[in-house]
This record gives C-alpha cells, sequence and structure tokens, in this order.
C-alpha cells in the first residue's frame, strides 16, 4: 500500500533534480471515514468552509439496489472526528448515482446538492445547523437542454444553466444558453429565467473561448475575481491558462504526462488543485484512464505546489435512454489556511484521504552537499506542521533499503533497487 513519502536520492537522483523547481512535500493526515457510505455506487461530494471544516455529500444505499436518502457530514480536520450528520428523503433512483454538483456560497451560509438528471433532485441547506431550506424534484430540464449545470450559489438564490437546442433554418446546435433563478430558501419558486444568446454568458466557456488569446484550446473554464482559468486536455498532454478580463495570457502551466478535465479553489481562491488525467490512446488501452493526478497550484502564478496521486476509478450510471451516460471521477477539495493547505480526495474505499501541504517553500533538494551521509533521526519530529523536513531512522540491524522497503510505492522501491544511497524525507 503506498505511502505518502517523497524520496530524494542524495547520490544519482538528487543531482537529476536540481535543474528544475522543487515542489512541496504533502503528506497524508488520515483517512476519513463518512458512517454509511458507499462511494462505489454513490460517489462522495466534499468542500470545505473558510474555517477548514470539510463537508462530505452523499447518497445511502437502501434496499434492491436503490438510493433515497441524502446524507451530509462534516469532519473536524484537526481530530478527523465526524461532526454533525444529517439525512434528507430524495427521490428514489436506481445506483450508481453520480450528482452534478455541490457547492457553497460565497459567504459560507448555504450548501447545495443537485442531481440534474433523472430524476433531478435540488437540496438547499444551511450550513450553520445543516438544516434544509428547501427541497425540489421538478423536472426543469429535457431533452432539448444540453449540458444542465449549477452555476451560481447565494443566500438568496441558486441559479441553473443549459445549453438550449435550436434550429436557426440550417443546423440544429446551442444557439442560447438558459438560465433559471430559484429561490433559495423555496426551490419551487422561480424568480427568474431567461435565454442568454451563446458568446453573452461570462460563466459559460463560449464566452471566454471568442474573447481570450489562448496558445492551446481551452476545454473548460474557471472564473475569477478578475480574469479566468482554462483548462486544457489533450489526453495525455494538458495545459492550464490564466487569463486576465480582457482575455490576455499572463501565465500558463504545462503538463507533457496528462490532461487537465475539472479544477476546484479554496474558499479564499489562492490555491486550487486540478484533476490531471492520461488517458490511453493505443489500441489496447484506447479510452482508459491511466493514470490520474490531483495537482496543487498557486491561482496567481499557477506555480505547482504539490502532485498527489488519485484513484483511476470511475463511477458511470446508465439512463433509460439509449446514449444516456454520467460518469463520476473522483474530484478534490481544497482549503488555504496561513501556515498549511489541506486536499480532501474521496476514494472508492468508501473514505475520504486528507492531506497536508506546508504553506512554506521547502528547501531545494539539490542545495544539499552531495555524497555526504547525513545522520537518521526519528520520525517523531515530524508531527508538526512547523517542520520542515524529517529523517526516517533504520534499525541498525536492517540495510536502509531494506526497511524502507515496506514503506514505499513500487516505483519508489525500484528506485531504491541496487543503490547505496541516503535517503530524505521530506514532509
Amino acid at each position: 500500500m503506498k505511502t505518502l513519502l517523497e524520496l530524494c536520492l542524495i547520490m544519482g537522483i538528487a543531482s537529476g533534480l536540481a535543474g528544475e523547481g522543487a515542489e512541496q512535500q504533502y503528506r497524508m493526515l488520515k483517512a476519513l471515514h463518512p458512517s454509511a457510505a458507499s462511494f462505489g455506487e454513490a460517489p462522495g461530494q466534499v468542500l470545505f468552509l473558510p474555517s477548514g471544516k470539510l463537508y462530505v455529500a452523499y447518497r445511502l444505499l437502501g434496499e434492491s439496489a436503490t438510493s433515497s436518502t441524502l446524507r451530509v457530514v462534516f469532519f473536524d480536520p484537526v481530530t478527523g472526528q465526524q461532526g454533525n450528520v444529517r439525512d434528507y428523503p430524495v427521490p428514489s433512483a436506481p445506483v450508481p448515482r453520480v450528482a452534478t454538483a455541490f457547492i457553497m456560497s460565497q459567504d459560507g451560509s448555504t450548501l447545495a446538492y443537485a442531481e440534474l438528471h433523472p430524476p433531478q433532485v435540488l437540496v438547499t441547506i444551511e450550513v450553520a445547523t445543516l438544516n434544509p431550506l428547501s427541497t425540489s424534484e421538478a423536472s426543469l430540464f429535457g431533452e432539448q437542454d444540453f449540458a444542465p449545470h449549477v452555476s451560481t450559489l447565494s443566500s438568496e438564490s441558486l441559479v441553473l444553466s443549459a445549453g438550449k437546442l435550436t434550429h436557426d433554418g440550417k443546423v440544429t446546435a446551442v444557439h442560447e444558453v438558459r438560465k433559471i433563478s430559484l429561490s433559495t430558501r423555496n426551490l419551487k419558486r422561480v424568480v427568474s429565467e431567461e435565454a442568454v444568446p451563446v458568446g453573452e454568458d461570462v460563466s459559460e466557456l463560449i464566452y471566454w473561448r471568442k474573447r481570450i488569446h489562448a496558445q492551446h484550446e481551452v476545454g473548460q473554464v474557471l472564473l475569477l475575481n478578475d480574469g479566468v482559468l482554462g483548462l486544457t486536455n489533450l489526453m495525455s498532454e494538458g495545459w492550464i491558462q490564466l487569463f486576465d478580463q480582457a482575455g490576455k495570457e499572463l501565465t500558463r502551466l504545462h503538463n507533457p504526462n496528462c490532461g487537465f478535465v475539472r479544477a476546484s479553489l479554496s474558499p479564499d481562491r489562492q490555491v486550487g488543485a486540478a484533476v490531471c488525467e492520461e488517458t490511453g490512446l493505443d489500441e489496447p488501452h484506447f479510452g482508459q484512464t491511466i493514470r490520474r493526478d490531483a495537482v496543487v497550484f498557486e491561482v496567481k502564478t499557477l506555480k505547482v505546489i504539490a502532485t498527489i496521486p488519485m484513484s483511476r476509478k470511475s463511477v458511470k450510471e446508465h439512463g433509460s435512454r439509449r446514449g444516456d451516460l454520467w460518469v463520476a471521477a473522483p474530484s478534490p477539495a481544497i482549503w488555504h489556511g496561513k501556515d498549511r493547505v489541506l486536499v480532501a480526495v474521496p476514494n472508492f474505499t468508501d473514505s475520504i484521504d486528507l492531506y497536508s501541504i506546508s504553506a512554506d517553500p521547502l528547501p531545494h533538494p539539490g542545495a544539499l552537499p552531495q555524497g555526504i551521509r547525513l545522520p537518521f533521526q526519528g520520525r517523531k519530529s515530524c508531527i508538526t506542521f512547523s517542520d520542515a523536513h524529517c529523517f526516517l531512522k533504520s534499525p541498525s540491524s536492517l540495510p536502509v533499503q531494506s526497511y524502507l522497503r515496506p514503506h514505499l510505492s513500487f516505483h519508489e522501491s525500484r528506485l531504491l533497487t541496487n543503490r547505496d544511497v541516503n535517503v530524505i524525507i521530506w514532509d
């Protein structure tokens, strides 16, 4: 089982890293276990409040492979203890079941959970008490609505959007965006509804595609207060590009091994976590997810802080109509504090892996004198977040390699094979 140890090999390996910017080290704090979760059938949705509390939303499994209950819980990331638990009745649906969104209002007062395919579900929740504000089972979108999604949430309104398929005399395509604004406290009340011409809605991809001067075609956008992040996925290569409000590129992040498919931001919008996937293109592996990582980055500079491996699995839900398919894969949540970054990654073992990253830059391994055997010390010094690094001591009766190997991934073990090296473990 892979542990969260990053190895810098002093002899033969560290010199090869000296020319590249070093990522900061992450470590796994704990695995959180939401009560009665079954993420393999109903994947969990996660988000952080500005306070650092982690909220999780997921359906509970019922009888005969169905689900009719939504559960929301929160965790204290310091203690790992589960706090309040609240269940909400929702329309029964067969499992596996995929959620559309679980989001928080910008003021941190309101949560919204949505499933925008049949049977459609909307639930708004008061954060402080987990009391339900409103629930709706209304079918707001039909066959002529393309890719319905949650656009924005405030304490007053929940705005849903979908492309509107129309025929302009030449072709049937999305020429307008249908926007429905609902009262947060009464989801059955439509506050407003309008059709916005494609390219005029600032929250939609097409608007930005017409304005940004991108070196690489953007497939997803993430709005910022003063611009936008554009994500590019070329299956085995990807980019994140930062644009200002006028569409001028400010900086970019390139990953030569995987494509960026989605991203989330911390409540203070200072750091982000992007899901980067490598998809097989050769015949034996075509369409398969070969690799999936959470790439943690600074929003203003797109500097990579850490790269955390994630499960390659996905959950697929098939609809009643031919071709109806909804897919869910792990989506991390991220929080930024004074001295650390927290990343929560749901997985398919019905748990959530909670990682910590120091907010202070770590020393570059290439700066260490090469060829010097460093003394090994106990790991107990690494418990606090303020420690920049630590060393793992090998018992005198065992070689360093033999002692470390049970703690390492297969890839890391291969790095150690037949090498007489010292190992620094950054924590």
